[in-house]
């Protein structure tokens, strides 16, 4: 009896172990978009070497018509050649699809504070 009984146990417990496997893994989890981003600097020299891979993979998830915003700051004063900026802030606001097109402004803005356009 006690056998039985045993092997009874034994095989609710593995049905039931085979039956919890079989749900699907993802149920109950939701979408999430990143729709902004905004890079905080000390120095303009550190505004120069952002790994712009880096913000690609931030939105590769999201959707393509996804509104975004990404924007840089300079929090301290810095000299240039011709010129002194005490602080400045730029945003660009634009859809996940035109990501690319976001990074190549901003890396435009970037050259001409440089002085290199």
């Amino acid at each position: 009896m006690k056998i039985r009984f045993t092997l009874f146990l034994l095989l609710s417990f593995t049905v039931l172990q085979i039956n919890a496997q079989q749900h699907s893994p993802t149920a109950g989890l939701t979408e999430i978009a990143v729709n902004a981003l905004h890079i905080s600097v000390d120095s303009f020299e550190e505004l120069q070497e952002v790994d712009w891979s880096e913000i690609r993979e931030i939105f590769r998830e999201n959707q393509p018509d996804e509104i975004i915003t990404i924007g840089f700051s300079l929090k301290e004063q810095t000299q240039r050649k011709d010129y002194r900026m005490d602080s400045f802030e730029f945003t660009l606001k634009g859809k996940t699809e035109e990501v690319e097109s976001m990074i190549s402004k901003t890396k435009r803005i970037i050259a001409s504070l440089a002085g290199n356009e």
